[in-house]
């Protein structure tokens, strides 16, 4: 079972620096309980700690993002999105300050020769920052992790530019991976236990990511990566099952319990549901898994989302589904960061649109297959042959294939909404009460938090056009991956 990860979890984070003995006299009065430097291992463990309490926590994983992807929603308040600095500060600096963090194991790891540290820590170094763009868009970068150095008002990259950096960093990684240098990880991670192997096919599905995900904007560099994985899959591997999923799987002890539990069960709050959209669609399609990512109404035992916009008058939590047992109710459940269902999905649309040659089909079923299976489903012909599920061979099929991709990205909400604003797929409208109501579509951005404006506002200003109103703070801008037309 997960006993001796758990126990590995709960010593990484309890013990983050370590003290080290000197043979320099002139060291002897060096506190052994405050050391100035931790173990690499250490720090890799309490980044994958720390970004996956704060992506895949409350307040991203089912509020913000989760309510922007048309997967979760908070209906306590009603219909506007809600925005509080002091929490959109704390998401920025919590991603930055772990951002640091690797940039020094990263560092370190390669003044010491410690190659895989480097790669792994490169690895999710580039996973959160491409978080963090397609929060903010345009955000500090190739500047932003030179504290030390004396940069403290780093200058603004464009999200083109940081796709750039990543896909090159991601591709430094995999080259890195591929020494077979024999160093190890450590007790330090806490995400596939020393598996060098999943590090690799993490490091190569998140390449994936960054290259569909840039595939409308850039179809050379997208091609490019796509074709150089998955033409060579043992130089690149990647998912190529459930068992290779990059979960966080949480010990279940305090204060280290999976976030959707912490707060939903172990504080005994009613807060958060489905939302209408994802509900609405499972059982538009007769979906299995409707009773996985959720639980009947207490009111009526019926299932029902929320309708995000709708006055909370017209709802109680009664009336709404909340979270399956799954996803919110185990304390020793799972954060995602990247599974293989999504590396599924990702190979059937790059052969669908013929940037690879591949069996899309094939592809799809298996990615279909995967996400029902990962739910404890077995897979049944019918529910493939459905309508609006069957394969046809025509055009419709890669809607087909966007909309299965967003319904098994269910917990990974800041996914959800990514390829929800790529592809405008489910099509969602605009919460009525939008502001000014001027929009016909959810969120397109996360704002800049007020310490921005005052702090590095020479770098920030520039890129605020169409989003310093108050009105736009939600919108804006599009991603600049996002080629959707009619949509503000």
């Amino acid at each position: 079972m997960h006993t001796n990860k758990h126990i590995r979890i709960l010593c990484c984070l309890a013990l983050l620096t370590l003290g080290a003995c000197t043979k320099r006299f002139d060291a002897m009065n060096v506190n052994p309980n405050a050391p100035t430097v931790a173990p690499e291992t250490n720090i890799l463990g309490n980044s994958i700690y720390a970004i996956a309490n704060t992506l895949e926590g409350e307040r991203l994983g089912m509020f913000y993002a989760g309510t922007y992807s048309g997967q979760t929603c908070y209906f306590q308040i009603g219909a506007f999105y809600e925005y509080r600095d002091a929490i959109v500060t704390g998401h920025w600096s919590t991603i930055y300050h772990t951002l640091n963090d690797l940039q020094k194991v990263i560092n370190t790891a390669a003044a010491d020769g410690d190659k895989n540290m480097q790669a792994a820590a490169l690895t999710l170094k580039v996973y959160i920052a491409q978080k963090a763009t397609d929060f903010w868009k345009d955000m500090p970068y190739s500047q932003a992790l030179k504290g030390d150095s004396g940069v403290v008002a780093p200058a603004y990259d464009t999200q083109q530019q940081i796709y750039g950096q990543l896909a090159a960093e991601l591709k430094t990684a995999a080259g890195l991976f591929n020494e077979k240098s024999i160093d190890q990880l450590g007790s330090g991670d806490i995400l596939f236990n020393g598996s060098l192997d999943k590090w690799k096919k993490f490091c190569n599905s998140l390449r994936l990511r960054v290259a569909i995900r840039m595939s409308n904007v850039d179809a050379a560099g997208a091609k490019a990566t796509l074709t150089e994985i998955l033409g060579n899959p043992s130089t690149y591997p990647v998912m190529g099952s459930n068992d290779d999923d990059a979960n966080l799987i949480w010990p279940g002890v305090a204060p280290y319990v999976e976030p959707w539990y912490s707060f939903l069960v172990l504080s005994r709050r009613n807060d958060y549901g489905l939302c209408a959209n994802l509900v609405d669609t499972l059982k538009k399609f007769n979906d299995p898994r409707l009773p996985a990512y959720g639980v009947p109404a207490l009111s009526d035992g019926a299932y029902r989302g929320y309708k995000m916009g709708s006055p909370n008058s017209d709802f109680t939590a009664n009336d709404v589904s909340a979270p399956g047992k799954r996803f919110a109710g185990v304390a020793a459940g799972f954060s995602p960061l990247l599974r293989y269902p999504e590396v599924a999905f990702i190979r059937a649309e790059a052969y669908s649109r013929g940037l690879v040659t591949g069996d899309a089909r094939a592809a799809y079923e298996a990615a279909v297959t995967a996400s029902l299976a990962e739910n404890g489903i077995t897979v049944s012909a019918g529910y493939l042959a459905g309508p609006g599920v069957a394969w046809s061979g025509d055009a419709s099929d890669l809607k087909k294939i966007y909309l299965q991709k967003w319904i098994a990205l269910f917990k990974e909400s800041s996914e959800a909404w990514a390829e929800a604003r790529r592809t405008d797929v489910p099509l969602m409208e605009a919460i009525p009460y939008d502001y000014k109501g001027s929009h016909n579509r959810p969120a397109f951005r996360y704002p800049y938090p007020q310490n921005e404006y005052q702090l590095n506002s020479a770098n920030l200003n520039p890129h605020l056009t169409g989003i310093d109103a108050a009105s736009q703070l939600f919108w804006g801008q599009q991603m600049w991956w996002d080629t959707r037309t009619g949509v503000h």
